[in-house]
């Protein structure tokens, strides 16, 4: 069918292009699909039976793979067709595919020769153990089956005989080998002793680098005075705002005082209708710049007085802002050319006092003002204002008028000055949140005239409460350039004024007054702004300079220079009564900013009281030499003659920049408080002269410092009088620093706590100081009545944390420094130290100190006596000195080129120790690897401690406690005949009072002994002797006998990471005899270990002769003896040094060893080991 379908179509197909019917396409379309179809059944069919016929292949190979038999082919039933068969067999099936993988050997098996394979029960469970043979053949290896078929053996029943015959082997008694244990015994030794004191640690305080407190002033607008007369009509140029229309503001007033019975004008306001007046069109006016002004007061007659008692409010708002015709400056929000209650002009001798509760509202706001004016020539006499009530800004803390123009907290405006007033100038106004807007002045003076008539002065007076808390604001200003007129200036008895704002003054001079004014506070001053923080781009707040002052009297070239330069003068700026300081930074209780000789005082009646917050430094005094040039150029001066009181953090008594400071008084903590971080006084640059007292208290750690005197411009100088008293507490603090200048010194310092110090001469570094003893003083330094010990903290100036150690010193003179004599005065010294890094006096490299009696305690390490490098130490006066345990009593620089001279009798105890590292020490000696013998002692003392010819030990009773040690000797060369305390006596002079004393330490040194030693008596020099990371030669013929257990020869240790190997050579040239047992002839740690040629050493049971550890080299070249179970020779921890014997080692009959090596893991390859000598 398939054939002849295929017939038709290849039939159509012939005849397909000449056919064009339709029906003809489509029955071909048909066809063609069929086949197709067809053709795709056909395939799966084929694909079946190909699975089909796998499958079964796969079931009789598995079957023919169990045995089981095979009767008849199963596909013999499906051969059909064409009678084909699709495997003919021919010959044996070999399975399919891995038969012969699985089935490698088909033949008769074989059974295993091995008697024990073959009888061994595979029951047994010794079967595992017999080893199975690898032929294919072999019958034991089809045990677990035949290809994929498991064959279960029978397992044949076990069966048990008896041997009748029996072998009984020959026992063998051998003795075990008994080493006995060879480890050497570890001597004990010195701990290595290498005494290096540090440098003191001089800290310098940070002075406050502040700019220069702010000048700025209120400058005020004169007008034409009579202001309710005929000056009404001047307009713009002094008169009425809009006078004569109906625009004008306000009533203009004018009083008269001093009629013909002098009697008292009383004002009394109540309706707040100021005037607004325009000032002069000019510089004094402010080119018509507007204010507003209650009245002004004028007379005819002598020594009247106008008084205030209604209360009123001034305010700046500007109710003109949108007049168009005005100029710029006048018409913003507030008005700039200051606004007054009241203006006092043109009187004969007139007083205008105020009684009333006045309230300033806006900035460039003022309570009273006096001009300078010569309207009645030499008749004008004193013209004075007055404050008998209340001036204040508290209104504007609720002010309506003043929340319309700037919010409280974040309302901020710039106003433009007016011309002659300041102008073309901008400032600032800001609104506190609290509601204060600052630039207030309560009494002031400003310029009409050029006042400087013999018999005129003015008066500026608060008798009650002038108080500002905005900033910029003034309580008194003298403000009138061009006039020097005589002013006094006065805040008096039972009156305040307090300024709460930043950049304020209570009282100030802005300007030039004549030679014979004042300016005093003899009530009370209250001194409080603070500008807070400011956020630097690192994250870190910074603190903000705030500026404000007491009493001020600071240069400003605007208002001239030379001989219209301001001035202070001599005596005429005075404190006399209180003065409180607080908030911050550098806030001061008086400040004098000149270019000349003034000073400001702060008198016997005065009090400065300070408190600062941590890094404000508030100030009681400032002083600072300016820049702008003087009729009579000097320097400036801070002189307290009273009371200056500071507490809490950073506060500063008195400190010039390139000037004086002058302390008569007192400056102390207030009573019941503590400061820290604070200075009594200070000076960059300038002469600094204390005859007061200065007392500083601190709890824990304080850092305070008396004085203090560093370099400015140029070097400062000081004097400290014989009545100068000094005090310090607190950890970390110091009495006197003088890093740069010179001094006379004199008076009492007295420094208590942790981390401090007496005196400091000079920083020890570049900066020097030449200082004499002009006085007599006494400098007292301890903890209470405890030592002063060491201060620890944190550096962080590096940027990494590091820990230091400051250490507590009686008197420090610094590199290239001195502190000498006069001649006729000295300094007493009673100081008690302790710690490792303290010191009792310290004379740096090349420096020079002296003192008179002395009382000096060192403890736990610290230093009595210590001269540096090429430093002189000149002890005069009868001294008494303690070295306490680890202490030592003399140094003298890591060169040994410092020299001490006792002038005159000295008792000194040197406390014991039960360990080398506790032993108090007397000398210690730096050598440079030559011979230290009694003559080079004798030497060393001469000119060490004498002047090269005769040694000042001569003054020197030294007491050696037990366990005490009397030199320590670094990198030396002595014999052991040098070392007795008998030969140090008579080589140095000192009167050496013990006998159980160690005499030495020997460091990085190298001892001969060129005596026999016994090692067993205590009173042999050798036994006196402590010697760390040292050589020790035993010369010929010289025996070292002990006949102790445990005695030890010679024993050293070396320090790997510091030194070679030489360092610590152990040599035997002589005789080492040792009688008792688990004793050491030679004992090294990295070192050398030699018995020479001649050398012999004897030793006992349970002992060692030579004993190496740490890569040490061993060497016997002479002749070794041993008793029983010990070692002539031991190495161990070798990595690359060897052990030889080229001389005799004599053993015993049992248990001894000749040479007993030990190597480290990491041996170097090469010979380490070798015998070239003999053993017997």
């Amino acid at each position: 069918m398939f054939l002849l379908t295929g017939t038709i179509g290849i039939e159509d197909n012939l005849f397909l292009a000449q056919t064009t019917d339709t029906a003809i396409e489509n029955q071909i379309k048909q066809i063609n699909t069929s086949v197709h179809n067809f053709e795709q059944n056909l395939k799966k069919t084929k694909d079946k039976n190909n699975k089909s016929i796998k499958q079964s292949n796969l079931e009789l190979i598995q079957l023919m793979e169990q045995g089981d038999h095979v009767i008849k082919s199963t596909w013999s039933n499906w051969q059909y067709a064409t009678g084909e068969n699709y495997n003919d067999w021919q010959g044996t099936y070999k399975g399919f595919g891995d038969k012969n993988e699985k089935y490698p050997y088909e033949g008769i098996f074989e059974r295993s020769l091995n008697i024990y394979e073959r009888f061994v029960s595979p029951s047994s469970e010794n079967y595992n153990l017999l080893g199975r043979s690898k032929k294919l053949a072999s019958a034991t290896g089809m045990a677990n089956g035949y290809g994929l078929t498991n064959i279960n053996v029978a397992t044949e029943p076990l069966i048990g005989f008896e041997i009748s015959a029996e072998i009984n082997p020959r026992n063998i008694n051998k003795p075990p080998i008994t080493i006995s244990d060879k480890t050497a015994i570890t001597p004990t030794l010195p701990t290595p002793i290498s005494f290096t004191p540090p440098k003191p640690i001089i800290k310098l305080p940070v002075l406050p680098n502040l700019p220069k407190p702010p000048s700025f002033n209120i400058k005020l607008g004169s007008f034409c005075n009579g202001m309710s007369g005929g000056c009404r009509s001047y307009g713009t140029d002094g008169g009425q705002y809009n006078y004569g229309t109906p625009n004008t503001i306000g009533i203009p007033r004018t009083y008269t005082v001093g009629t013909i019975f002098n009697l008292i004008n009383s004002i009394t306001l109540n309706d707040n209708n100021p005037s607004l007046t325009h000032g002069w069109a000019s510089d004094f006016g402010g080119y018509s710049a507007l204010f507003y002004a209650y009245f002004d007061v004028l007379n005819q007659r002598i020594n009247g007085t106008a008084l205030l008692n209604g209360n009123l409010t001034i305010t700046s708002v500007n109710p003109v802002q949108s007049d168009a015709s005005l100029s710029s400056y006048n018409k913003q929000k507030f008005l700039v050319g200051g606004s007054r209650i009241a203006t006092l002009d043109n009187v004969r001798g007139g007083t205008l006092k105020n009684n009333a509760t006045i309230n300033l509202i806006g900035p460039l706001t003022i309570g009273f003002e006096v001009q300078s004016d010569k309207f009645f020539g030499n008749d004008a006499k004193t013209r004075t204002l007055e404050n008998d009530g209340i001036i204040t800004d508290e209104g504007e803390k609720n002010s309506i008028e003043l929340d319309g123009l700037l919010a409280k907290g974040t309302g901020t405006t710039m106003l433009e000055l007016a011309p002659g007033l300041g102008g073309p100038a901008k400032i600032k106004v800001s609104r506190t949140s609290e509601g204060f807007t600052g630039y207030k002045t309560g009494l002031i003076m400003t310029y009409e005239q050029d006042d400087t008539l013999s018999d005129s002065k003015y008066i500026l007076k608060n008798n009650n409460i002038i108080k500002f808390t905005g900033e910029k604001s003034i309580g008194i200003q003298v403000f009138a350039p061009g006039s020097p007129s005589r002013v006094e200036v006065s805040n008096t008895n039972n009156s305040s004024i307090t300024l709460g704002g930043i950049e304020s003054y209570g009282m100030k001079w802005s300007s030039r007054v004549a030679d014979n004014s004042t300016m005093d506070n003899s009530g009370t001053l209250k001194i409080s702004g603070d500008a807070g923080t400011k956020l630097l781009p690192n994250g870190t707040a910074q603190i903000r300079d705030s500026l404000s002052s007491g009493i001020a009297v600071i240069e400003d070239s605007s208002s001239g220079s030379g001989s219209s330069a301001i001035r202070a003068y001599n005596g005429k700026v005075t404190n006399n009564g209180v003065i409180n300081v607080s908030g911050g930074k550098g806030n001061t209780g008086m400040v004098l900013v000149v270019n000349a000789a003034d000073d400001v005082t702060n008198t016997s009646n005065g009090t400065i009281n300070v408190n600062s917050a941590a890094g404000r430094q508030n100030i009681a005094m400032r002083v600072d030499k300016g820049s702008v040039p003087t009729d009579a150029p000097g320097t400036p001066k801070a002189i307290n003659g009273g009371n200056i009181y500071l507490d809490g953090d950073s506060s500063i008594g008195i400190v010039g920049t390139n000037a004086d400071v002058k302390n008569t008084g007192n400056i102390e903590t207030t009573t019941s408080k503590t400061i820290i971080n604070g200075i009594g006084m200070a000076t960059r640059g300038g002469v600094l002269e204390n005859s007061g007292t200065i007392n500083l208290k601190g709890s824990g750690v304080s850092s305070n410092i008396g004085v203090y005197m560093v370099k400015g411009t140029s070097n400062p100088s000081g004097t400290l009088a014989s009545t100068s008293i000094i005090k310090v507490k607190g950890d970390d603090s110091t009495g006197a620093l003088i890093s740069n200048g010179t001094l006379n010194y004199g008076g009492n310092i007295t420094a208590e706590g942790n981390g401090v110090s007496g005196l400091i001469i000079g920083d020890n570094a570049s900066n020097t100081t030449n200082a004499t003893i002009t006085n007599n003083g006494l400098i007292t330094v301890n903890n209470g009545t405890a030592a002063a010990g060491i201060y620890t903290y944190t550096d962080n100036s590096s940027g990494t944390p590091v820990t230091v150690k400051k250490g507590s010193y009686g008197i420090v003179v610094g590199k290239n420094s001195k502190l000498i004599s006069d001649g006729t005065n000295n300094i007493n010294v009673n100081i008690d130290v302790k710690g490792t890094e303290s010191i009792g006096l310290y004379a740096g490299e090349n420096a020079k100190l002296e003192v008179k009696d002395h009382t000096v305690n060192a403890n736990d390490g610290a230093v009595n006596y210590d001269a540096d490098k090429n430093a002189t130490l000149t002890l005069k006066g009868t001294g008494t000195a303690h070295t306490g345990k680890k202490s030592l009593l003399f140094y003298l620089g890591e060169n040994g080129t410092g020299k001490i001279s006792l002038g005159n009798t000295m008792n000194v105890t040197i406390e014991g120790g039960t360990t080398p590292a506790e032993r108090g020490n007397a000398f210690y000696y730096v050598g440079n690897g030559t011979t230290f013998g009694a003559t080079e002692i004798s030497n060393w003392a001469k000119n060490n401690f004498g002047d090269g010819k005769t040694s000042t030990l001569g003054n020197l009773n030294l007491t050696m406690n037990a366990g005490s040690r009397l030199f320590i000797a670094q990198n030396t060369g002595m014999n052991l005949s040098d070392t007795t305390g008998v030969t140090i006596s008579s080589a140095t002079g000192a009167n050496i009072i013990g006998t159980d004393y160690k005499t030495f330490m020997l460091y990085l040194s190298k001892l001969t002994i060129n005596q026999d030693v016994d090692l067993n008596n205590t009173t042999d020099g050798y036994n006196h002797l402590e010697i760390a990371n040292s050589s020790i030669t035993n010369a010929a013929n010289k025996t070292m006998t002990g006949i102790q257990a445990n005695d030890v020869a010679m024993a050293q240790e070396n320090n790997k990471s510091l030194y070679a190997r030489n360092k610590v050579t152990l040599a035997n040239e002589g005789n080492i005899n040792l009688s008792g047992t688990t004793s050491t002839g030679i004992y090294a740690k990295f070192g050398e270990l030699h018995n020479r040629a001649t050398g012999v050493i004897t030793i006992a049971n349970k002992s060692t002769a030579m004993y190496g550890i740490g890569d040490s080299l061993l060497e016997n070249a002479g002749k070794i003896t041993v008793g029983t179970n010990s070692i002539a020779m031991y190495s161990e921890g070798s990595t690359t040094q060897a052990m030889k014997n080229n001389g005799t080692i004599e053993l015993p009959q049992t248990d001894s060893v000749a040479m007993s090596y030990k190597p480290d893991s990491t041996l170097s390859s090469g010979t380490v080991l070798e015998n070239a000598g003999n053993y017997s």
